[in-house]
């Protein structure tokens, strides 16, 4: 007789059920892992930090609403709003995680679901810059900021423009500005203090006008975003975008930033000082500005062969 003992089928379909699961998590925690790092350089929080918000959020996702791992499906924004619904309903996540869970989620709505762009996948690993608003998006925020349906959202408004559109600023620069940090000689520059130093912006002379008219009659140590005098914490920018969102223009930081830098290396702005003003530490970063800017005509490369003297 012999020993052997045959397999429980019982057991290889645990087995085989354990494995697929296995996968299935292996494949979110890639997914997660690539979102955190593209959204990395654009955000305020850790690495970790960013897993960790994105990881329940797609758990939710996959696991509540049975959503493929597609970011222009799980980022979509009345996706996150549901989700961010439900959890505080459940109280799964406190009030005082809500403002960093919306403003990480939202960040990532921005970046995979920019307006116009027709749904596809992603390689995870790929890197992702929102792309520039068109001269005719442009031409609109003056427009979207008087639409506002009251004068503090209207003030809010007109600074995120001037600021983020006017001088490159990011979010967090934007929602830190004092009054004291503007300076008017009949050109408007703006200094700009972080851990890298400090450094002064020029403002676009199309902003001038509303620009002080908005800043007039504050004090010195006022705000120019929001209140005059108000709490600091770093999701202020998002928390109005979202607030303030239309279906008619795609309100985004990072992509007015993305504008303002392209102008800049389209009208030729000597590089040394844009790096300086942009606050970008490395010639390479913009190089992922590159395949935005306007192909190259015969003009630009007969210079090619010109020889450069000091």
């Amino acid at each position: 007789m012999s020993n052997t003992t045959n397999p429980d089928p019982s057991s290889q379909l645990s087995d085989k059920h354990s494995d697929q699961h296995s996968d299935q998590l292996s494949d979110r925690a890639t997914f997660v892992r690539g979102v955190a790092l593209t959204l990395a350089p654009q955000a305020d929080y850790s690495v970790s930090r960013l897993t960790l918000i994105l990881g329940r959020y797609i758990s939710w996702a996959q696991e509540s609403r049975g959503l493929p791992l597609i970011e222009q499906l799980l980022f979509n924004s009345h996706t996150i709003d549901l989700y961010i619904r439900d959890q505080v309903r459940e109280k799964k996540l406190a009030k005082s995680s809500v403002a960093a869970y919306r403003s990480v989620l939202l960040r990532a709505s921005e970046v995979f679901l920019p307006v116009n762009t027709p749904l596809r996948t992603r390689t995870i690993s790929a890197p992702t810059m929102l792309p520039p608003y068109t001269a005719a998006e442009v031409d609109a925020f003056p427009i979207w900021a008087r639409g506002q349906r009251t004068e503090l959202l209207q003030q809010k408004a007109i600074a995120l423009m001037c600021l983020g559109l006017g001088c490159g600023l990011r979010a967090g620069e934007i929602s830190t500005v004092h009054k004291h940090d503007v300076h008017d000689d009949g050109g408007i520059t703006v200094t700009v203090e972080n851990e890298r130093g400090t450094r002064s912006v020029p403002m676009l002379d199309r902003y001038h006008g509303v620009f002080r008219q908005l800043i007039a009659d504050r004090s010195d140590d006022a705000f120019v975003f929001g209140r005059p005098s108000r709490a600091v914490h770093r999701n202020t920018i998002a928390e109005f975008v979202t607030e303030a969102r239309t279906p008619r223009l795609h309100v985004s930081s990072i992509r007015m930033r993305t504008t303002w830098i392209l102008g800049r290396l389209i009208v030729g702005v000597e590089l040394r000082t844009l790096l300086h003003a942009a606050n970008l530490d490395r010639l390479e970063k913009l190089g992922d500005y590159l395949p935005h800017l306007p192909p190259p005509t015969e003009g630009s490369r007969s210079l090619l062969g010109i020889e450069a003297t000091r």
